[in-house]
């Protein structure tokens, strides 16, 4: 006879493996590929504006360090974003990221509903 060690380790295994296997599968969707694909586009196509946009946070952030009068440097993120956050692929990039967000929160409220009220019943019993 198994012991309830041994019952409790083998579940333990067989939720991991569900997970991974959730994991892998969220991973490659088609919503995470058309992320990955818009993402590339983005660095690629807009690289300078990211680097200025980092460049101004990088500032803003240094700045606040020593300096109580940050607005030169809040207009330089402002603008930065404000050019960068324009384009299209920007835009839509954004979008799919919130998309995953969202899957990402439901799934997890799937996830720990579905285990909560597999462990009160071992609690239970």
């Amino acid at each position: 006879m198994k012991s309830l060690k041994t019952i409790n380790l083998s579940l333990d295994n067989n939720i991991l493996d569900c997970l991974d296997n959730i994991a892998f599968e969220f991973l490659d969707s088609d919503l995470v590929k058309e992320y990955k694909r818009l993402n590339k586009i983005v660095e690629e196509k807009y690289l300078k504006e990211i680097m200025l946009f980092n460049n101004a946070k990088e500032q803003l952030l240094e700045a606040s360090k020593y300096k109580h009068d940050l607005s030169s440097e809040q207009a330089a993120l402002s603008r930065t974003k404000e050019v960068l956050f324009s384009k299209d692929e920007v835009k839509l990039l954004k979008e799919k990221e919130a998309e995953i967000q969202r899957e990402l929160d439901k799934l997890s409220n799937d996830i720990s509903s579905h285990l909560s009220n597999k462990f009160r019943k071992k609690r239970i019993i």
